[in-house]
């Protein structure tokens, strides 16, 4: 969904028009916002109205087509969760009766129905990655058996703080559904920020939110060592090329410290003098990457011609796991400690098993780390903002700490 003007080429004021693809039988839905604006005035990359200061009649302009897209996509959730087909006439209908009619539509969702038209907005604009999507959906799934198990529906009031909601959903968690701290922590996020997008919407007036707190425990996530990583990389897999395949995509995750959905897309088009200069997808934060300064991963790059293998991300994750088994050289055992509120969990893993593909970034954080670069210098390669997110990555292993505690008091 997009806004666009009826007559883009001409010097004089026109239209500014809705439009959403609906599908290859049905096709687009086009509305006019009656709002119209000169050319020179719309940015035609991002369909919007051009941030000119000091032009209050574009704010103003802006602020009345808002209502149009607002409106679309209140009526795209509903229409999905009441298993309403979307029609031009049946879109054009409701459009008219809010706009032309001056009928306030009930478009406003129920507390579950919400979480889809949040889905529906933050894909729309191009911001949710898959495995968020599934995160969100699975988060749903649960907030049903919450209603279940208490025999209860929620509404907007069910998270006032008087209502106890968070410690009722707390121990649902745990003694129901199994999860740990973490889980726990990221779903009173996940609510936290529904509850947040809802009120900007108007669809309640909760202001005070302050009990519903995301928390998290800290993780024994791994990552590789240097020679670990060095070892990796110069394996020979022989006919296993799809082990070879997958190791050099998380090669280069371990060079450049991105994000799977960064480093596995990387482009020619990107690398300027001797470098990749690209912005993340999830975060769309700038990196500045060397890779003239750094032969393997410039050999890897030039081996597949910037055309990196396309492996989903599970497969990646399985063949990656595969082949350092294969190596041997993670075959040690690693205790991995979680909490399940005030029960401690203790597993025991090889530490081949415990790879994933965020472990690539990791690993690059912590070996840099390792080797003296600050932590300006970390984050602009890896894209990242916070200081705390760099603190987070590094892992500090008991080697690590015996060289520094040898090199301090061993003379």
């Amino acid at each position: 969904m997009h806004f666009y003007l009826k007559k883009p080429n001409q010097k004089e004021v026109t239209l500014i028009l809705l439009k959403y693809y609906i599908s290859k039988s049905e096709g687009k839905f086009v509305y006019s916002t009656k709002q119209q604006i000169s050319p020179e005035d719309w940015d035609f990359s991002a369909k919007d109205i051009k941030h000119k200061r000091g032009r209050t009649d574009l704010m103003i302009i802006r602020n009345k087509i808002q209502p149009y897209i607002d409106l679309l996509t209140s009526l795209l959730a509903y229409y999905s969760f009441n298993d309403i087909k979307i029609t031009k006439n049946q879109l054009k209908k409701d459009f008219d009766i809010k706009f032309k009619g001056g009928i306030e539509i009930k478009t406003n969702p129920e507390f579950l129905e919400s979480i889809d038209e949040l889905i529906l907005v933050k894909k729309s604009s191009n911001q949710l990655a898959k495995n968020t999507e599934k995160r969100y959906k699975n988060f749903k799934s649960n907030l049903q058996k919450y209603e279940e198990y208490y025999m209860t529906k929620l509404s907007y009031m069910s998270f006032e703080k008087k209502n106890n909601f968070v410690e009722n959903w707390m121990a649902f968690c745990y003694n129901e559904l199994k999860h740990r701290d973490n889980t726990v922590g990221r779903s009173l996020g996940f609510i936290k920020t529904i509850l947040l997008y809802t009120r900007r919407k108007g669809y309640h007036s909760l202001n005070d939110l302050s009990h519903i707190k995301r928390f998290s425990q800290e993780t024994d996530d791994i990552a590789l060592t240097k020679e670990e990583l060095l070892f990796y990389y110069n394996f020979d897999f022989g006919t296993k090329n799809y082990l070879g395949r997958a190791r050099d995509v998380f090669c280069i995750g371990c060079f450049t410290g991105q994000r799977f959905s960064d480093y596995s897309v990387f482009n020619k088009f990107d690398y300027k003098n001797g470098n990749i200069e690209k912005r993340a997808k999830k975060t769309k934060n700038k990196s500045i990457i060397p890779v003239d300064a750094n032969p393997k991963l410039k050999s890897i790059l030039d081996k597949y011609d910037w055309d990196l293998p396309k492996i989903s991300e599970q497969k990646f994750r399985d063949y990656v796991k595969m082949g350092l088994h294969l190596t041997g050289k993670l075959d040690y055992e690693i205790k991995k400690v979680s909490y399940r509120g005030t029960e401690l969990i203790e597993e025991v893993y090889k530490k081949w098993q415990m790879v994933g593909s965020h472990t690539a970034r990791r690993t690059f954080i912590t070996l840099a780390l390792e080797d003296g670069w600050n932590y300006k210098e970390i984050m602009t390669v890896a894209g990242i903002k916070k200081v705390e997110t760099v603190i987070k990555y590094d892992k500090v292993n008991s080697e690590r700490l015996n060289k520094k505690v040898s090199m301090t008091f061993g003379n």
